[in-house]
């Protein structure tokens, strides 16, 4: 087995390898013929992303009745449990709609 680099460490370097601060979005959307581009365009979306991809991690870690998870590929099966707990306990939508779209641009997936 080989040993992981903590889960913030495996967090920051996929959010960080999606930067395309200073391209243009829309750019973005014609060459790669879609709605929704590779890539986080923004620095407050970054910064929103990267806030609220730690609070998933803090999630996993105090979250007693999960079994560890040391990769953060291992942590997907926990999203959706997540963000229901982000519902029951009264986040605004908006919130965990926000919370959705970090948690798709970490794992590669559309919500």
């Amino acid at each position: 087995m080989s040993k992981h680099k903590s889960l913030y460490h495996q967090v920051n370097t996929i959010i960080y390898g999606q930067l395309r601060i200073g391209q243009s979005k829309y750019k973005a959307r014609r060459e790669e013929g879609t709605k929704y581009p590779k890539g986080i365009f923004s620095h407050m979306t970054f910064e929103t992303y990267m806030q609220q991809c730690h609070q998933f991690v803090n999630w996993l870690k105090e979250n007693e009745d999960l079994p560890t998870v040391r990769a953060i590929a291992d942590a997907r099966k926990y999203v959706g449990t997540y963000l229901n707990e982000l519902k029951d306990n009264d986040y605004s939508v908006f919130t965990v709609h926000t919370a959705a779209s970090a948690l798709a641009k970490l794992f590669d997936c559309r919500m």
